[in-house]
């Protein structure tokens, strides 16, 4: 598979899970993972460098939504730029110093400035999605790339939630 399109196979699966019942919030960090992990990722257990770094799943098989959820219970999921999921997940180490303000949102909790943090000092691309809103958003650069739902289908849903509570 090619770069563009494992990011967005990945963020395809995570408007997936996002559109499930139940969801957590989910961190993942694609691609330049030597770099992430030299400016401070702490691996959740013993394992130190990447090369100690367990190779569980490539993105497409089957459980690999599955495998996603599971790794990203606590800390960030790992993806190589072959696509590979990688356990176990990291605590990534943040600067604000380095995030553009304009880019916060209210709504941004610990993942998502650990995202814009890490998308602004490296090449990776990261992913986040909101357990409280279920929103999925892609940061590239120290930007916010895509987001889903755009902001036209967040203003339809609210038509429509609207118009159901005039039914009920």
């Amino acid at each position: 598979m090619r770069k563009t399109e494992i990011r967005n196979k990945i963020f395809e699966m995570l408007k997936e899970i996002s559109e499930s019942k139940n969801h957590n919030g989910l961190l993942v960090v694609y691609s330049d993972l030597p770099n992430v992990l030299a400016r401070g990722a702490y691996p959740l257990g013993k394992k130190k460098e990447f090369k100690d770094f367990n190779e569980i799943a490539y993105i497409s098989s089957e459980n690999a939504r599955e495998i996603l959820k599971k790794v990203g219970e606590d800390g960030a999921v790992l993806i190589d730029k072959k696509g590979y999921i990688y356990s176990p997940p990291v605590y990534l180490n943040v600067s604000l110093f380095s995030i553009d303000k304009e880019e916060i949102e209210p709504e941004f909790c610990a993942r998502h400035i650990a995202a814009l943090a890490t998308s602004s000092t490296t090449k990776a691309s990261v992913y986040t999605l909101s357990e409280e809103t279920g929103k999925v958003r892609e940061f590239i650069k120290g930007k916010i790339k895509r987001k889903y739902p755009t902001k036209e289908q967040e203003e339809i849903i609210e038509v429509i939630k609207k118009d159901l509570k005039k039914i009920d």
